[in-house]
This record gives C-alpha cells, sequence and structure tokens, in this order.
C-alpha cells in the first residue's frame, strides 16, 4: 500500500486564513466568553455541527473567562479536533495566573498542528501577543492543535483565544454554471454550422457566442 498524501497549508494572518475557509461547508468559532474561572480535567466545546476537546498532558486546565488555559507553565495546551475538521486557527500566547496576557518579552510564542499524515507543521513568532494569529488547512482532517509556547517560568501560561474550526470548502455554483453555459454556447454553434456553409460566418458566429458571456 502507499501511505497517503497531505499537504498542510499555514496562514499567520487572521484575514487570509478566514477568506481560505469561507466555502466551507460549516465553522465554529469559539472566543470561550461564558467559561468560568477554575481547575478542570478537560473541556469540550461544540458548535456548528464540530467539536473540539481540550486538554493538557500531565495537569489540568484553568479557563478564564474569553480564554482557555493550562493549569500548570511546564503544560501544553491540546485541542484534539472532532470528525470531518480540516482547518483551525487562532490566537495563541502566553498569560499570567488570572488567564490575563503579560508581553513576556523575549518569550517566542509557537503551536503546532497534526492530521497524522504528514510532519507535525509548527508556527512561531517572536512576539507575545494577543493578536498573534496561527491557522492551519490541511487536505486531510485535522486531528490536534497544540500550544506549546510555555516554559519554565512559574508565571507563564499557554493561553487560546478565538479557535476557529471549520470542514473541508465546499465547490460554489459558478464554475459549474459557467461550463454548461459555455457547453449550450457550443451546441448552438454546432446546429449553426451544419446551416451554414461559409467559413467566415461560422468563425463570426463563434465570435458572437463568446461575447454573450
Amino acid at each position: 500500500a502507499v501511505p497517503a498524501k497531505a499537504t498542510i497549508t499555514t496562514y499567520t494572518d487572521q484575514t487570509s486564513f478566514l477568506n481560505a475557509i469561507s466555502m466551507a461547508s460549516a465553522i465554529f468559532t469559539d472566543n470561550f466568553v461564558d467559561l468560568t474561572p477554575g481547575q478542570v480535567t478537560s473541556i469540550t466545546r461544540t458548535g456548528n455541527g464540530l467539536s473540539v476537546v481540550y486538554t493538557a498532558p500531565t495537569n489540568d486546565l484553568y479557563p478564564a473567562p474569553g480564554t482557555m488555559s493550562s493549569n500548570n507553565t511546564n503544560d501544553n495546551l491540546i485541542a484534539s479536533l472532532g470528525p470531518g475538521i480540516y482547518a483551525a486557527g487562532g490566537n495563541f500566547y502566553l498569560s499570567d495566573i488570572n488567564g490575563a496576557f503579560q508581553p513576556f518579552s523575549g518569550q517566542i510564542t509557537s503551536a503546532q498542528a497534526s492530521n497524522g499524515i504528514d510532519p507535525i507543521s509548527i508556527l512561531s513568532s517572536v512576539t507575545n501577543s494577543t493578536s498573534t494569529f496561527f491557522g492551519w488547512i490541511s487536505t486531510t482532517p485535522l486531528v490536534s492543535v497544540t500550544s506549546t509556547s510555555g516554559g519554565t517560568s512559574p508565571n507563564r501560561w499557554n493561553t487560546l483565544d478565538n479557535f476557529t474550526v471549520a470542514t473541508a470548502a465546499v465547490p460554489g455554483p459558478l464554475p459549474m454554471a459557467g461550463a454548461l453555459s459555455a457547453f449550450a454556447c457550443s451546441r448552438r454553434l454546432d446546429r449553426k454550422s451544419t446551416r451554414l456553409n461559409s467559413s467566415h460566418t461560422v468563425i463570426s458566429y463563434a465570435v458572437f457566442c463568446l461575447k454573450k458571456k
């Protein structure tokens, strides 16, 4: 058997990412505003038929209103994606013990995505900012996104906000409509050519047909 081939396209611009998934059949953006502070083992979030399960590998989560965060500075923050999710992206940064943003100058912010086929796709930024955006779109379903920014400092927690997931993009109706129109025009040209003997007249009608497009 030949291993499956896949491609993961990365994004660091949120607008470009959202434009790329605009034709998806289902999109879910979670801003976590309904969360309450507290230590929990895992959290499952759902919307528009899509689901994401958040965990941390050795300890618990510590969500706060508007953010999803780990409870231990040494823990990565893992988003395990439900079936049918081909795109994922959000704002990745480091926060303090209360889930509030801190600049932490000199800290590299990073996150990675996996579809289980390709090598893990890693994105990083030398700036820790609430506007730092990382996004991935895969040709096969993604299985996880992991925030890996946290270090050994007791004051830096991996934090995620505005996490967006989406299904595969669906083709729009315009290409098919254009193909059908071109086919109809060619059929008219065929019928016309059977009634006309002059090649000059046939060419003129073909130009006319194209101008009507």
